[in-house]
């Protein structure tokens, strides 16, 4: 690869959120230190917002919300496995000299890496992914089909970006290598409200301890312990965004 003027394919299906912005500001970076970065995305990234950089709009919007689960499910399994193949086609059309993923994801695996490992390990593509989350602990499906899930996902990588050291064990095959990249300041306006005028509105008591829980709402996070915990602790007091 070169070192100087490296050409970056970046993989960035989610259009909105922590991981989309992250992305951008990434990307804005590799640019200003030289690379040669592209942006694989959807229509609605960042919704519209102008990039200082060059992106191909191929990717599948989210599916529209629906009321029936197993459709809803259906969608984003199909929408994942066709970006996957867009992807490759990307890849095989403009040779990059690396092509880094936004996250490093495992669902479905075994039906879309085959084309990815063939790159990688026979054409030679050089794989990288950011590892926001190294311990893959929600699974999805049967025990088994979630561990192999999982191996089969990192077989493209040659390394990986993490934030902070990976807890021991490691979770990382020891074939990839880990480069620590802390997360750095993203250029976002502060609110204009007060503090305390916040707290007074959400009816925070004065020596009340304010948590925040955000993201995902799901059996992994145990926001169930932290509300039985607090049954014990009348200051704290908690906001799930």
């Amino acid at each position: 690869m070169n070192a100087t003027h490296p050409r970056i394919l970046i993989f960035a299906p989610l259009t909105a959120g922590g991981f989309a912005e992250h992305t951008f500001y990434q990307t804005k970076a590799l640019a200003e230190r030289g690379a040669e970065v592209t942006c694989l995305v959807a229509p609605s990234y960042l919704k519209g917002r102008e990039v200082p950089f060059p992106t191909i709009r191929m990717l599948m919007d989210p599916a529209k919300p629906s009321p029936s689960r197993i459709l809803k499910k259906l969608k984003m399994a199909w929408r994942l496995l066709v970006n996957e193949m867009i992807l490759v086609f990307q890849i095989v059309w403009s040779r990059p000299s690396l092509v880094l993923l936004e996250s490093y994801t495992e669902y479905l695996s075994p039906l879309w890496i085959w084309p990815h490992w063939f790159l990688a390990r026979i054409c030679g593509i050089q794989y990288a992914a950011n590892l926001h989350d190294p311990v893959r602990n929600y699974q999805v499906g049967p025990a088994w089909w979630h561990k192999l899930s999982v191996r089969l996902a990192y077989w493209p990588l040659d390394f990986v970006l993490i934030h902070n050291k990976l807890p021991d064990p490691s979770p990382v095959p020891a074939s990839i290598a880990t480069v620590e990249v802390p997360v750095g300041i993203y250029e976002i306006a502060g609110s204009p409200a007060r503090a305390d005028d916040v707290r007074a509105d959400w009816g925070v008591k004065p020596g009340q301890k304010v948590f925040l829980a955000f993201g995902y709402v799901r059996d992994g996070k145990n926001l169930d312990l932290i509300v039985q915990a607090m049954l014990q602790f009348p200051e704290a007091f908690l906001v799930v965004a």
